[in-house]
């Protein structure tokens, strides 16, 4: 995971340096990336060569729009976690954009109506809940705090953002919503060499410690994540913090 997020953290620094001093013709990469040398676009190859040593796995580094340096075997696709959504929150706007959903505070029971019968105890509170509190972790969904009051960045909000965005907002199914949205709409414009899946795990199945999608969204029948009454609804997102 350390070396998921330090080699993000790397791609985004570098490229958002490149944009606020490049002054030169604009780069753009294509299905291959055209490469230069770190000298080449001002760069201390040394200090790469230490950030690659701290880091270790793999990694590769973009300036100016060209791949100028890589360590590891940058062939390997690995799971990017919670990378990903940002790329949840474009397809959100996009959704406004296109008409597909009326703006970022249409509230998700529109299209998931069993969010009205959860958390009696609580004034069902899901029921409030917008689509910008999904993209800003603030739905406070499965812990006992109200839509909009609290972060609570966690899984379960997560999946029903995703359910509900794609499978709903959308239209797609869990096996056809790569082909019909995601490269169609993104990866295919972006020329993304090798095309990833929106979501790594199918519905129904388990890696290690995390359960699939559909085993944390309100579609669920999982008796260990949703009660009668609605998830978890005696949690606060307060001591949830200490595990963040």
């Amino acid at each position: 995971m350390k070396n998921s997020i330090s080699y993000t953290a790397v791609m985004i620094a570098a490229l958002t340096h490149s944009f606020a001093f490049w002054a030169g013709a604009a780069t753009f990469p294509g299905t291959n990336w055209d490469t230069r040398t770190p000298a080449a676009v001002g760069l201390d190859k040394s200090k790469l060569d230490a950030i690659a040593s701290y880091m270790g796995g793999r990694g590769c580094i973009a300036r100016h729009g060209y791949l100028v340096y890589t360590w590891g075997d940058v062939t390997t696709r690995g799971d990017v976690a919670s990378a990903a959504k940002p790329w949840y929150a474009t397809f959100l706007f996009k959704a406004v954009e296109e008409g597909r959903l009326a703006s970022l505070d249409t509230p998700p029971v529109t299209y998931e109506p069993r969010l009205s019968t959860l958390n009696a105890s609580l004034g069902y509170k899901d029921t409030n809940i917008t689509f910008r509190h999904f993209a800003n972790q603030t739905s406070c969904y499965g812990v006992q705090e109200r839509p909009g009051t609290a972060f609570d960045y966690n899984d379960w909000q997560t999946a029903l953002f995703w359910d509900t965005l794609f499978l709903k907002v959308y239209g797609a199914t869990y096996t056809n919503v790569d082909a019909t949205v995601l490269h169609p709409m993104l990866t295919s414009i972006l020329s993304v060499r090798t095309i990833p899946p929106s979501w790594p795990l199918e519905p129904g199945t388990v890696r290690g410690d995390w359960r699939s999608r559909r085993e944390i969204s309100p579609a669920s029948d999982c008796s260990t994540c949703m009660g009668a009454t609605g998830m978890a609804r005696r949690w606060s997102a307060r001591p949830m913090r200490r595990w963040l």
